[in-house]
């Protein structure tokens, strides 16, 4: 196992898949050795639509509308409360840089903003499920960094979105719905990730994380021992018996299947 990597990690996935309860066990393994797993840092995510060149050109840079968006929900993990200082404090020294007529392009502001909001943590990580829709922008942002996919039965992520609670008016009311959705949040995904080199990703079903088949792998892969941090992880359904998968789901579904 490769203890010394310190590269960042992302965690990528549909909701309901089991990611943010992993982002969590995540988190506590980098904390040991201060480091940190942001659960939603979602800063990425916001940079991908409110940093563009026509912001630049405009030296209008809207991190206010940024900052109120990472603090509707604020983020979790060990660490977060410096880590969202620093998020605050490099977003506004880059506004002051743009409002004065920066030159340079949103990747390289991008990059910059992230590198300074995770500044002095021995290692960091991220997790926020839309982050599955603009792989292309992380890959550039973070040219360094590694994936972890994980993907879950769409039966059974259909019955928990579905079972979900709060303000969520983007979430799909039928079987049928979310379904759709489950392929189109991973089809185009899983062929940019894979046309990345193997030793960068790692593909994960969530039913075989809980059940601690996945526990090899992730260490070495993460070059932390994470079976400590797993031992209560249990899935909140039993295995059983759906209906059979549509050509269009099943196809998705033998690719990450594939993968894993």
């Amino acid at each position: 196992m490769n203890n010394q990597s310190t590269l960042p990690i992302i965690l990528l996935g549909f909701q309901r898949s089991g990611t943010t309860v992993f982002a969590h066990k995540l988190s506590e393994a980098f904390g040991v050795d201060n480091g940190m797993f942001s659960v939603n840092g979602k800063l990425m995510y916001y940079l991908h639509r409110w940093l563009t060149m026509k912001d630049i050109g405009y030296r209008h840079l809207r991190v206010d509308e940024i900052l109120f968006s990472l603090k509707r929900r604020v983020p979790g993990g060990i660490g977060v409360e410096r880590y969202l200082y620093q998020v605050e404090k490099v977003l506004r020294e880059v506004a002051i840089d743009v409002a004065e007529g920066y030159q340079g392009n949103e990747l390289e502001l991008g990059r910059r903003i992230v590198s300074e909001s995770y500044k002095g943590f021995t290692r960091w990580g991220d997790k926020y499920n839309e982050y599955l829709q603009i792989f292309p922008y992380l890959n550039n942002v973070v040219p360094d960094a590694k994936y972890i996919l994980m993907f879950r039965d769409p039966y059974d992520v259909a019955s928990s979105v579905m079972e979900w609670e709060g303000d969520r008016p983007w979430r799909p009311i039928s079987v049928t719905g979310n379904l759709k959705k489950w392929v189109s949040w991973h089809a185009e995904a899983i062929e940019q990730i894979t046309a990345l080199s193997k030793e960068r990703y790692l593909v994960v079903e969530y039913q075989r994380l809980c059940e601690g088949i996945e526990n090899d792998r992730l260490s070495n892969f993460i070059g932390i021992d994470i079976a400590p941090y797993l031992k209560e992880l249990v899935p909140r359904r039993k295995r059983v018996s759906h209906p059979r998968l549509t050509q269009e789901v099943k196809e998705v579904w033998d690719k990450l299947q594939g993968m894993n």
